[in-house]
């Protein structure tokens, strides 16, 4: 399947809306950028591997995430790899995948994952899990001074109010007092397990309504041993990046073009949910402090709350209760000032008088009236429906704009030149029949590499 490219205006015509929004998906799908296996690298010291085939798959499904990650705050959630990139676009395409190139020196290459299990008691060549996926990721994180967001790796599925704004303000150099609080996103890397040896079903319900969310970036896991990139959900069916490919070290010609074909998938697999392994890692991007919010109601308003995911602990407004609670009971109580035993030239020298303290209780205040607000403008985010031929709809989280709050006014003046990925005035040729190519992993094992398949 070949990558879908805008048309003149005059063939807006020859597309149904069904057809439309299948274009849209596409585009979507094949701009994000997709790691697989990779041969013939330097080899990952102290071992003697030169390739990651068969143990590194974890390891791959998580740059995918985080690469996904990295192009929303960078980039926005509406770029897409079709259109002509701005100076500015390009630019940051090539710095985000030049962090990724499998070489030493690069802060997310495998050898520096595999580098960083070593301090989490994992060997190189032995299979990561979602959990040493996650803390290898926010180790590395700290260490690359250019990164766009903070990662933290919440346990047992508890997300801390308190934590997250730290993480964001601290990152951002701002101060947790300030009313205009300077934000840095905050990638949340939950590793969390649904079962014992198979997904208890009783999560289905839940795990599709997370692909509703505008702050779902997927959820990188699959089957056991196995691991999947899954970004968009229809029905009962879970649309995924595979990186069970070996493909040859990316050259440097390669890595100077925009986009590179390579590092992006054109053929759509899918798996049903069901058919989940209980081991996953879940990840959400936190862009402002409204989206955290937002993140929070859509939690306790969409979910089953007998099979909770995760669950936002709002210990920062417990805090703020306390604080109050604390400073009226300090403001209401006298401070006697001991009286002194009287003396004949002291009797009426008024020492008997108390004083009362007054403490400032504004630094206590919350106003906490903006959440509905938020929550509400949240509402807006537009999400990707995909016709299926049963009725049901593909959900793919998508957020307009999506940038960092207080971005650069070069980022700014790119996504005002770039194109919408959708748009009634614009038309489109379409190659392809409108459905949506899946194939099962396993039946296409011998294919080690998309080759020709993948070109843009």
């Amino acid at each position: 399947m070949s990558l879908l490219r805008p048309s003149p205006a005059s063939a807006v015509k020859k597309l149904t809306r069904e057809q439309e929004v299948l274009r849209q998906f596409m585009m979507d799908f094949q701009s994000r950028l997709w790691f697989t296996y990779r041969k013939d690298l330097a080899r990952i010291e102290p071992s003697f591997y030169t390739c990651d085939s068969g143990w590194g798959c974890m390891m791959r499904t998580g740059q995918s995430l985080l690469a996904q990650a990295f192009v929303q705050v960078l980039l926005g959630r509406e770029w897409r790899a079709h259109y002509p990139q701005t100076q500015y676009s390009r630019r940051r395409y090539i710095e985000i995948l030049d962090w990724f190139v499998d070489d030493p020196e690069h802060p997310y290459s495998i050898h520096r994952i595999a580098k960083a299990g070593l301090a989490l008691d994992k060997r190189i060549g032995e299979w990561f899990g979602p959990s040493t996926v996650a803390h290898a990721f926010q180790r590395l994180s700290q260490r690359h001074e250019d990164c766009p967001l903070s990662i933290m790796v919440p346990m047992d599925g508890a997300v801390r109010v308190s934590s997250t704004m730290q993480a964001a303000t601290r990152g951002a150099g701002g101060l947790e007092g300030s009313t205009a609080m300077a934000w840095k996103p905050v990638l949340l890397l939950i590793p969390a397990r649904f079962g014992l040896d198979k997904l208890t079903e009783r999560y289905v319900h839940n795990l599709k309504q997370l692909f509703r969310m505008p702050q779902f970036m997927g959820i990188a896991g699959g089957r056991p041993g196995r691991s999947l990139y899954f970004v968009a959900s229809q029905g009962d069916e879970l649309f995924y990046y595979d990186p069970h490919f070996v493909k040859p070290r990316a050259t440097p010609e390669e890595l100077g073009t925009c986009p590179v074909p390579s590092f992006h998938c054109s053929v759509v697999r899918s798996q049903e949910i069901i058919e989940l392994d209980p081991s996953m890692l879940l990840g959400f991007l936190i862009l402002s402090h409204d989206d955290l919010w937002d993140l929070q109601t859509r939690l306790g308003r969409d979910m089953e709350k007998s099979y909770p995911l995760i669950t936002i602990q709002d210990d920062l407004a417990k805090m703020n209760n306390d604080s109050k609670r604390m400073s009226r009971t300090y403001a209401t109580t006298s401070v006697p000032t001991p009286t002194p035993a009287p003396t004949p030239m002291t009797a009426d020298n008024g020492s008997g008088r108390s004083s009362q303290v007054h403490p400032n209780q504004a630094h206590t205040s919350q106003d906490n009236s903006g959440r509905t607000e938020a929550a509400t403008a949240k509402e807006s985010h537009r999400q990707v429906e995909v016709p299926h031929r049963d009725g049901s709809e593909a959900h793919v989280p998508s957020q307009q704009g999506g940038g960092s709050p207080g971005a650069k006014s070069e980022q700014q003046q790119h996504r005002e030149e770039t194109p919408p990925s959708s748009s009634s005035d614009t038309g489109f040729d379409i190659d392809d029949a409108f459905s949506i190519k899946s194939f099962d992993s396993e039946d296409d094992e011998d294919d080690d590499d998309f080759g020709g398949s993948d070109e843009l």
